[in-house]
């Protein structure tokens, strides 16, 4: 989570993790698990590049800069229908433009 965000609230959030599909492996990034509103993005640890899966509900635990990379990959995969890339764009943009302005109101 921003740190900005976990100065101001005083607190964390806790949720129980899912459970990535057996299938995880083999999906391209912006790959989209509907059931759990799951996007596949990839990152580096430890100079090892592995896929990893932002859900949707844990959306206030990512910074604003890695939600729109996250979104910008989601945005160009191909199997992605339009209104489902218009429903989770939405989302997201919606979602950063509140976190803009919990951090304009609470500094």
């Amino acid at each position: 989570m921003d740190v900005d965000i976990v100065v101001i609230l005083k607190r964390k959030p806790i949720l129980n993790p899912f459970l990535l599909p057996d299938d995880f492996g083999i999906f391209n990034v912006g790959f989209t698990e509907r059931d759990r509103w799951g996007v596949i993005y990839k990152t580096k640890e430890d100079k090892i590049v592995k896929n990893c899966m932002l859900f949707l509900r844990d959306k206030h635990m990512y910074s604003i800069a890695s939600l729109n990379r996250t979104l910008e990959r989601f945005e160009a995969y191909k199997s992605n229908s339009v209104a489902y890339v218009k429903c989770v764009s939405d989302m997201i943009n919606w979602w950063i433009v509140v976190w803009r302005t919990l951090l304009k109101t609470n500094s």
